[in-house]
């Protein structure tokens, strides 16, 4: 690639007014050292609030605004970045997410200025500091659970997440569309994975996201991991995405462990909480227009802080 490379954001949006301009701050306020910001495609995908003034506010030329009138979902939204992106390079952030720091995108695209072979760059989804008990519990053991797994490389390879912001080649983003009713962000990594494109997680590059606040949120965001994993089967080999919803035995045991010796009471309480959402699950389907965690959408408050 020339340096510096171009890279175009997209950004799908539905009902985002809390979110959207903080996110595009963050990245407008992006140090351009080896690339140039060409475009920042947002996507209001038929919201219904005021996400679509809140973006319109934002005085930069480089941000463009695309209304659909109607909510078509996160996939056709996403396909539409695709279709109308020039850059060498689309990163694709989720609303409701935040880059830790001025230099988010510079780490984010690094493995691919030093590697030609790589079309895909996963970023490292951190949440922010919890809330609720219920919060605590579940932040306590996504923070024990990455950590044990970003050492592993096995694990590592199957890190998949929309929230920790993904890079995508020219190659890879003039290639790939995202099917109906698909969870967008393990289809991207099976189809790099089917394509032979080499696909990689980095985890200097953190981005922030604020996990379920309340069990009927968790439940919320539990129904679309299990629909996801039916709806996936349409498309790779049962083998292939199996390797990304199950947890390997040895990196749980070690994850209980672990979580028992640091949090007891919430250990326990996140066995009960799992166990009891096992016996609720119906197997419902995956759809693009599932309902949100309202939870999840308060990004930020005045009691965070980002370095945390």
């Amino acid at each position: 690639m020339q340096n510096p490379v171009s890279i175009s954001i997209g950004i799908p949006a539905y009902n985002e007014e809390a979110n959207i301009k903080q996110l595009l701050a963050a990245i407008l306020n992006q140090r351009e050292i080896s690339f140039k910001l060409d475009a920042v495609i947002v996507v209001s995908d038929g919201s219904e609030d005021h996400t679509v003034g809140e973006v319109q506010s934002v005085q930069d030329a480089r941000v463009h605004l695309i209304i659909n009138q109607s909510r078509k979902g996160q996939s056709c939204a996403q396909n539409t970045i695709f279709n109308v992106a020039k850059s060498d390079i689309v990163v694709v952030f989720e609303a409701d997410t935040i880059p830790n720091d001025t230099e988010y995108l510079e780490r984010l695209i690094r493995p691919i200025i030093n590697n030609a072979r790589i079309g895909f760059v996963q970023g490292n989804a951190v949440p922010l500091p919890a809330e609720t008990l219920f919060g605590r519990i579940f932040r306590a053991q996504i923070a024990i659970y990455q950590d044990l797994s970003i050492k592993d490389s096995e694990a590592l390879s199957l890190s998949v997440s929309g929230r920790g912001g993904r890079a995508f080649t020219r190659y890879v983003y003039q290639k790939m569309r995202w099917p109906i009713a698909v969870p967008e962000d393990s289809y991207a990594l099976l189809w790099c994975r089917d394509n032979s494109i080499s696909a990689v997680f980095q985890e200097s590059a953190i981005c922030f996201f604020r996990c379920a606040e309340t069990f009927t949120d968790f439940l919320k965001v539990r129904k679309k991991t299990n629909g996801g994993r039916m709806a996936l089967e349409r498309y790779f080999k049962e083998d292939n995405v199996r390797r990304i919803y199950n947890t390997p035995v040895w990196l749980r045991l070690q994850m209980l462990m672990r979580f028992f010796l640091r949090h007891p009471f919430y250990a326990i309480s996140y066995l009960w909480i799992t166990a009891t959402l096992t016996l609720m699950q119906d197997n419902q389907l995956f759809n693009d227009f599932l309902e949100t965690a309202p939870s999840t959408k308060r990004l930020l408050t005045s009691s965070d802080s980002i370095a945390e």
